[in-house]
């Protein structure tokens, strides 16, 4: 066995806890940001959404997620979902801001 053969065949064994792992990180930064508002808790609700469909993904890959044929790519989904959720949120994000008025600090007068 080569060792490229040999690191394929432990990441499958590796992903799925690290992808847990990060995915408490991720939802700890939530409940410590205590308001949604912020930038912060939204980014990280956004990779928590991507997480979990890495992680539907590869409880597929590894056959120990059964779906229907209708939900085969239930991880793909997902991240489609993620996208959705960052496009929306910077669209209220910068329609906010320029609703608001601020000035960007880069005009040097």
């Amino acid at each position: 066995m080569t060792s490229l053969e040999y690191i394929l065949n432990y990441s499958q064994y590796i992903t799925l806890p690290s992808l847990l792992v990060s995915l408490s990180i991720f939802l700890l930064i939530v409940f410590k940001s205590r308001s949604i508002k912020t930038f912060q808790s939204q980014i990280s609700i956004f990779v928590i959404i991507w997480i979990i469909g890495e992680i539907a993904n590869t409880l597929q890959e590894n056959r120990w997620l059964f779906v229907s044929q209708n939900l085969q790519d239930l991880g793909l989904q997902i991240h489609v979902v993620s996208m959705i959720f960052f496009s929306i949120m910077l669209w209220l994000r910068f329609s906010y801001f320029r609703n608001s008025q601020h000035r960007l600090v880069d005009k040097f007068d």
